[in-house]
Formats: structure tokens, C-alpha cells, sequence
């Protein structure tokens, strides 16, 4: 066996009470040079944001440098607020 140093990470589900819909928010992301992945990537069902209580994207920082962290929970707050 052996262990390589290689970047994986940690995701989480986080959900944000907002009145953009997954297409607002992905478009908008898009826009501010941010990659995000919306709960819909992984179901089976295509539920909606109320079924869901929020809109809820799956967030995970491995690729991100610890300087470039702020940027992008900006863009974030950006993309859902």
C-alpha cells in the first residue's frame, strides 16, 4: 500500500434560504467564474427547492489555496444572496 499526498476533500451539503432558484444561482455562478455543484447531481428525483427547505449545494474547498478561500464565499454569497 502506499499513501499519496494528493488534494481530496471533505464536501458538505449546505442549504441557503433563498428566492433564486437552482438555475439563478448556477447562472450566476457561472457568471462569476465559480464552480458549483447543486443537490440535483446527486438525486434521483428532481425536488424542488421548498421540498428540499432551501437550495441546497454540495460545497468542498480541496482545490482551493488557503488565500483564495475569502474570493470564493464571496462569489458564493454573491451567487445565492
Amino acid at each position: 500500500m502506499s499513501i499519496q499526498d494528493i488534494p481530496a476533500s471533505l464536501h458538505f451539503l449546505s442549504y441557503f434560504k433563498t428566492e433564486r432558484t437552482y438555475e439563478d444561482v448556477t447562472a450566476r455562478a457561472n457568471q462569476l467564474k465559480l464552480k458549483i455543484y447543486t443537490i440535483h447531481r446527486f438525486l434521483l428525483d428532481d425536488l424542488s427547492e421548498q421540498e428540499q427547505g432551501g437550495t441546497c449545494l454540495v460545497i468542498g474547498f480541496a482545490p482551493l489555496r488557503d488565500q483564495d478561500i475569502k474570493e470564493a464565499v464571496s462569489r458564493l454569497a454573491a451567487c445565492v444572496g
